[in-house]
């Protein structure tokens, strides 16, 4: 019943924000509200500017439809993409998440055109449960201003340990498509976190001992002025003499960047992928230092542990 009661308000209002925009239009001058879709659209702006999770269906039909293109201005923003996890009722002591791509679909005239944007594309693999209460980077980057529909994800695979047995877990559908817009603005950091829900998202196969994963991801939005960041990733973990691929990320400041390793051994690089063998066992300390065109700099640290294999 609920369903349908929330079926039906939507319907009406998507009738109402169609239609009422020919009866007259909003005559304000403020460049960070909609000018010419009507009072309605703007009310409707200002709802999801103050809730910005609410309703992603409902705020995907308005932007595909172009009902707050007059909010967008020239410029770029930056996106930074993080991981968190609910915690799990099952007893769940590792889930491991490979994710292999990311990448978000920037909004055009209707929702045939636009463009895909790739924000992540290497393997990097997560425990969800080590992520409850807190977040990881998946990646981060500089963007035109403007509307974005949907985040795509692509799940390699997943691992999971319950009552001290791990499964591979079996994924119906490895491409994750999550329709919740979000507007990029100029000079300013938006911040998506993806919950990814473990509890919600394995399922036991009948009475067998397999699961499966059908991901459950809520996504939250948070935004502000923009910041200049880094992220050097990590944790490393390789034998003595193995190379070690890093991987350096930055968003924020003005391009371009110049890049500066320390890796903990006495020896640096100034690529922001680069890569480094260590020829003694131990846990070093890694600073990554990022300096954008106006002289800003960020850091930030990570660490290696090397073994004898």
């Amino acid at each position: 019943m609920k369903k349908k009661v929330i079926g039906y308000v939507a319907i009406m209002l998507m009738i109402t924000a169609a239609t009422l925009p020919a009866l007259g239009s909003d005559t304000s001058t403020d460049p960070t509200t909609p000018k010419t879709n009507g009072y309605v659209n703007t009310l409707f702006y200002k709802f999801f500017e103050r809730f910005p999770n609410a309703f992603p269906l409902l705020k995907y039909f308005f932007v595909i439809n172009g009902f707050f293109d007059d909010v967008v201005q020239e410029g770029t923003g930056s996106l930074v993409v993080m991981l968190t996890d609910a915690p799990p009722e099952l007893n769940i002591t590792e889930a491991l998440v490979t994710i292999s791509e990311v990448t978000v679909h920037q909004a055009g005239t209707n929702d045939t055109n636009g463009s895909w944007i790739t924000i992540v594309n290497e393997s990097q693999t997560f425990d969800l449960i080590q992520l409850q209460n807190a977040t990881d980077v998946l990646g981060g980057m500089t963007l035109a201003a403007g509307w974005y529909t949907q985040i795509r994800l692509y799940v390699e695979n997943a691992l999971v340990t319950i009552d001290g047995v791990q499964y591979d877990l079996k994924i119906p559908s490895k491409n994750i498509k999550l329709i919740s817009p979000f507007l990029v603005q100029d000079n300013q950091t938006l911040t998506l976190t993806l919950d990814f829900d473990v509890q919600k998202s394995i399922h036991q196969a009948g009475n067998s001992d397999k699961y499966i994963m059908k991901p459950t991801i809520k996504v939250i939005q948070e935004g502000g002025p923009m910041e200049f960041e880094a992220d050097a990733g990590g944790d490393y973990h390789a034998a003595v003499d193995e190379v070690i691929q890093f991987t350096g990320t930055a968003w924020g400041g003005v391009e371009p960047y110049t890049w500066a390793w320390d890796f903990g051994d006495g020896a640096t690089a100034t690529e922001q992928n680069p890569q480094h063998a260590y020829s003694a066992e131990g846990t070093y300390d890694i600073t990554l230092t990022v300096t954008d065109a106006n002289n800003q700099t960020a850091t930030d640290d990570t660490e290696a542990e090397i073994e004898i294999d």
